[in-house]
């Protein structure tokens, strides 16, 4: 287990705690899930695009459940489709922003995002001998889409990404 106090706390002190928990083993490739993460370069940009920066501020200071109805959702309406994929076909610089999940962020959709997102980049940027892709589901996974799926998807084909990714941060 680790425990920071966040340096860039906007008007308080949060102390994070977060355990790094190694999977047990790796596993045959899923289908019905995106693999794919984003970058710490990716939520920098992110929380700091001028685009949201006055209109939507007050929300990444919310709950990642509205940072997904009004930012990530309305982003990708057009499209239909998760952040994740909308970067690579928008962007041409994708690759340095998306790529094959590293890391599994387990969270809570109702912390405050900015408390998360904190915790990712603190991870990364301890974690520099290796390229760090976030599975953050709010990016990461088509929020236009139903979430509902069986107690059996949730055993077998949940797991089994989780364990090819390979490593969990939980938040």
């Amino acid at each position: 287990t680790h425990t920071h106090t966040n340096p860039r706390a906007r008007t308080h002190t949060r102390t994070h705690t977060y355990t790094r928990l190694p999977c047990r083993r790796a596993v045959a490739a899923f289908s019905t899930m995106s693999d794919f993460g984003v970058s710490a370069t990716f939520l920098r940009e992110f929380v700091a695009n001028p685009a949201f920066a006055q209109e939507w501020q007050w929300c990444m200071r919310q709950s990642t459940n509205n940072v997904k109805e009004f930012i990530v959702m309305p982003q990708t309406q057009s499209k239909l489709c998760s952040m994740v994929q909308w970067v690579q076909d928008e962007r041409a610089d994708h690759e340095q922003l998306i790529g094959k999940a590293t890391v599994f962020v387990s969270h809570a959709w109702s912390y405050d995002f900015m408390d998360v997102v904190d915790v990712l980049l603190e991870h990364a940027d301890n974690n520099t001998d290796k390229p760090i892709f976030f599975w953050f589901d709010v990016f990461s996974v088509n929020q236009h889409k139903g979430a509902n799926r069986s107690s059996d998807w949730w055993r077998t084909t949940f797991r089994q990404m989780i364990e090819d990714i390979g490593e969990v941060l939980l938040v």
